[in-house]
């Protein structure tokens, strides 16, 4: 996932012809921050994820890899959420206009991570 999150975010700054630092201004970091997500030095929270992915107007699957679909798609009942976000927000683990405390990060890297077969199958 790291791999395919590192190579899409090249390729969407490629693009938009953007540079890190613009990109660190729009979503609220620094240069240095994006250099180490592009390096692969360092993994960003969820809510960084989600700022980024709002910035290219792409999915947060498309984002990580999930899905080849750029676009948030209307899974359900109209929400416009991609697959992945649904089921975080139907389980009460994310609301973008919110910011998320360490644990529920913490609990969603946890189910990422304990459900890679069940999230490789969302694809």
């Amino acid at each position: 996932m790291r791999d395919f999150f590192i190579k899409r975010l090249i390729e969407l700054m490629e693009e938009k012809d953007m540079t890190q630092c613009e990109l660190a201004n729009l979503i609220g970091t620094t240069n240095v921050t994006i250099s180490r997500y592009v390096n692969g030095d360092r993994i960003p929270r969820i809510e960084i994820v989600a700022k980024i992915a709002e910035v290219f107007d792409v999915s947060i699957d498309y984002l990580l890899g999930l899905s080849d679909h750029r676009f948030i798609n209307d899974f359900s009942n109209n929400t416009g959420f991609s697959k992945i976000e649904y089921k975080l927000n139907e389980l009460g683990l994310l609301n973008l206009n919110k910011q998320l405390s360490n644990a529920q990060i913490e609990l969603i890297q946890k189910l990422i991570e304990a459900n890679k077969d069940f999230i490789n199958e969302l694809k």
